[in-house]
C-alpha cells in the first residue's frame, strides 16, 4: 500500500516537474520543490481511497463527556486483559457508560497513531458486514472487490489475521456476543484488538479470548470528581450524587439541566424529588425533568416536537440531512414556515439539556440519543403522536435517500438511512403500516438486497411479512409484496428450496386475490418458474413457463412485449436443456 503510493507520488511529480519546467522560467531547485508539492498536494486533496492505512477510522467515535472519567479501575482490568491476548468485552446496565468508556479506547488508538480503527454500531442490521467491507475497500485488503459487500468484509478479516499493523475494532451496543462469531480474527498477530461492549446478559460458559468486564456506577470519588471537573460541587453536591445512585448518565443529565437552566445542586435535587412524585421510574423523571425545562426554551412549541422526533428515529445516529429535512422541519413546526436550519435549531436545544448529542461535523451520525432515554420518551407518547411523528420521520429519511445508494460511494450515508428505516418499521403499533403501507418500508429492504446483505435481506422482509400478516392477513396486497421479496432474497442467498416454497405463496395468494390470468399473477408465477429451474427443477420450470406463455399469448397476443420476452425465455431454457 505504501510502495503504491509512493509510485503515484513519483509519476506525479515528474509529470509536474516536466511542466513547471515547460511553462516557467523558475530556477531547477524551485522546479523540483514545487513539482513534489504539487503531486503530494494532490494525492492528499482528490478523494479516493486512503493511501496508508493510518488515515483510516470507519464509523463514528462518539466523542467523549467533556469530563469523561477514565475509570481507572475498568481501565486496568482492561489492561490485564489484552496483556493476556484477549479481547474485551464490556458489560453494565444502561447508563454505566461502557460506550464512552469503549470510545475512550478508540480515541487513544487515533491519537496514538493505529493505522485503522472500526467503530460498529453492532445493533444494526447488517453494520458489521457494511462497516467491514468499508474498512477493506479503505486499506485495499487482498481480495477486495469494490462492488460484493459480503466479499469485502470478509477480505477485512482476513487482513486482520495477517497484517503487522495496529488495529481496533469496537463492537457497540451488542446484543448476543455469538452474533460476532466469524467477525473477530482468529490466529491474528499481537497488533490488533476487539473491544466489544453490552447490556444484554452474559451468561454461561465465556467464549475463548473474551474478557468479560464489569462495568457499574460511578464510585463515590468518581462521581465527586465528575462534578468537581463540570465545576458544579457544592454543599449539596454528595447528597445529589448519593439520590442518583452514582449512575454516570443520571449525573449527565443532572449536569446538563444545572448548566442550561443556571440552579444549583439543591434545586435540582428538589425538583428531581418532586418529578418523581408522578413516575416511578428516577431515570424517566430526570427526562421528564429536562423536558419541561426545554419545553420553555425559544422559539417555544418545537423542542418537544423534536424530541418526539428523536425518540423514534435510530438513537446510534441521525443524519444532519434528515433534521434539515421539510418533512420532519414541518412536523416540528405544526405547518407553519421554517427552514433547514429549524431541525438543527431544535437539536441543539435537545442537546442543550442533555437528551441529545448534537454535533454537525459527524454528519450522518449528527444527533444520537442514549436508548434509554428515548425508550422514557416513547413511553410517554400517546399512540397517534408517535405515529404522526413516525410517518414525517419516515417522510424525512425516503427523501433524503439518494437516487443512487451504491457500494461504497454511498455506503456510509446509506447505512444509517437504512439502520432508521428498520428501526422505524420495528416501532411498537406498526405506525408505518398505517393507514397503507409506507414507501419507506419497501425502499429499506430494496437498499439490502442491492448492497448483497442477503442475511439482513431476509430478516427484514420476514419481519415484514409477519407482521403484514398480524395486521391485514396472508393474502393482503402488501403482505404478498413482502413475501415475493422474501422470496427473491431466499434466491440470492442460496436457498432455492425455501425460495421455491416462498414463491408458491406468492403465486397462490395473488391467484385468489387478483386471478391467476392477472398480470401480475403470471409476472409471479413467472418467478416462480425461475425458482424451479435455480433449485433444479427443469421439467417443472418448462412446463410452468409454457402455461404462462400461453396465457399471454391468448390475452396479449403473440406480439406483446411480455410474451415476446417469455417466449424468448422459454426458448433459451428449451435449446439449453
Amino acid at each position: 500500500m505504501r510502495r503504491n503510493r509512493g509510485l503515484q507520488v513519483l509519476l506525479l511529480a515528474v509529470v509536474a516537474v516536466g511542466l513547471l519546467t515547460q511553462f516557467t522560467d523558475w530556477p531547477p531547485w524551485a522546479v523540483i520543490v514545487g513539482g513534489v508539492s504539487l503531486a503530494v498536494g494532490a494525492l492528499v486533496l482528490v478523494p479516493g481511497r486512503a493511501g496508508h492505512a493510518a488515515e483510516v477510522t470507519v464509523g463514528r467515535v462518539p466523542a467523549l463527556a467533556p469530563a469523561f472519567q477514565p475509570r481507572t479501575g475498568v481501565q486496568a482490568e482492561m489492561t490485564k486483559a489484552r496483556e493476556a491476548g484477549n479481547d474485551v468485552v464490556l458489560h453494565g446496565t444502561g447508563g454505566t457508560g461502557t460506550t464512552q468508556l469503549a470510545a475512550a479506547v478508540a480515541h487513544e488508538a487515533t491519537g496514538s497513531g493505529a493505522d485503522l480503527v472500526v467503530w460498529v454500531d453492532a445493533a444494526a442490521p447488517a453494520s458489521v458486514v457494511t462497516a467491514f467491507a468499508l474498512a477493506a475497500y479503505q486499506v485495499d485488503a487482498p481480495g477486495v472487490t469494490g462492488t460484493d459487500v459480503s466479499v469485502d468484509a470478509r477480505a477485512l478479516v482476513a487482513w486482520l489475521e495477517e497484517t503487522d499493523r495496529r488495529w481496533l475494532v469496537v463492537f457497540d451496543g451488542v446484543t448476543d456476543l455469538a452474533s460476532l462469531d466469524g467477525w473477530r480474527p482468529g490466529n491474528r498477530t499481537e497488533s490488533g484488538w476487539v473491544v466489544a461492549t453490552t447490556t444484554a446478559p452474559v451468561t454461561g460458559a465465556q467464549p475463548e479470548r473474551w474478557t468479560r468486564v464489569e462495568v457499574g456506577p460511578f464510585t463515590a470519588a468518581e462521581a465527586h470528581e465528575y462534578l468537581t471537573d463540570c465545576k458544579l460541587v457544592d454543599d449539596d453536591a454528595a447528597d445529589l450524587v448519593a439520590e442518583l445512585g452514582h449512575l454516570p448518565l443520571a449525573l449527565h443529565r443532572a449536569v446538563s439541566y444545572l448548566r442550561a437552566e443556571r440552579v444549583a445542586c439543591g434545586d435540582y435535587l428538589q425538583r428531581w424529588i418532586d418529578r418523581r412524585k408522578t413516575v416511578v421510574d428516577p431515570a424517566e423523571a430526570a427526562v421528564l425533568l429536562a423536558v419541561d425545562a426545554a419545553h420553555r426554551y425559544r422559539p417555544t412549541g418545537r423542542t418537544l416536537p423534536a424530541l418526539r422526533m428523536a425518540a423514534v428515529l435510530d438513537p446510534a445516529g441521525q443524519p444532519v440531512a434528515v433534521w434539515a429535512n421539510a418533512a420532519l422541519v414541518g412536523f416540528l413546526t405544526g405547518g407553519e414556515p421554517g427552514n433547514a436550519a429549524t431541525g438543527i435549531r431544535a437539536a441543539t436545544v435537545l442537546h442543550r439539556y442533555g437528551l441529545v448529542d448534537h454535533d454537525r461535523r459527524l454528519g450522518a451520525w449528527a444527533v444520537r440519543m442514549h436508548p434509554d432515554t428515548a425508550h422514557a420518551v416513547r413511553k410517554n407518547l400517546p399512540a397517534d403522536v408517535r405515529d404522526d411523528a413516525a410517518r414525517a420521520a419516515a417522510d424525512a429519511v425516503l427523501d433524503t435517500w439518494p437516487d443512487d445508494d451504491a457500494y461504497p460511494r454511498y455506503a456510509v450515508h446509506v447505512q444509517v438511512l437504512r439502520a432508521n428505516a428498520v428501526f422505524l418499521a420495528r416501532l411498537d403499533g406498526d405506525p408505518l403500516w398505517r393507514p397503507e403501507p409506507h414507501e419507506l418500508l419497501w425502499r429499506a429492504g430494496i437498499a439490502l438486497e442491492r448492497a448483497g446483505l442477503s442475511a439482513a435481506a431476509i430478516e427484514y422482509w420476514q419481519h415484514l411479512v409477519d407482521t403484514g400478516e398480524r395486521l391485514h392477513g396472508p393474502r393482503h396486497r402488501a403482505t404478498l409484496i413482502a413475501v415475493g421479496r422474501l422470496a427473491a432474497s431466499q434466491g440470492d442467498a442460496g436457498d432455492t428450496t425455501a425460495a421455491v416454497a416462498t414463491h408458491e405463496r406468492v403465486v397462490a395468494g395473488l391467484a385468489e386475490l387478483d386471478g391467476p390470468g392477472h398480470p401480475q399473477t403470471l409476472d409471479a408465477t413467472e418467478r416462480l418458474a425461475v425458482a424451479y429451474l435455480a433449485d433444479g427443477r427443469g421439467d417443472d420450470a418448462v412446463a410452468l413457463l409454457e402455461q404462462v406463455l400461453q396465457v399471454r399469448t391468448a390475452t396479449l397476443g403473440p406480439d406483446h412485449a411480455d410474451t415476446a420476452a417469455t417466449a424468448e425465455r422459454l426458448a433459451e431454457w428449451t435449446r439449453d436443456r
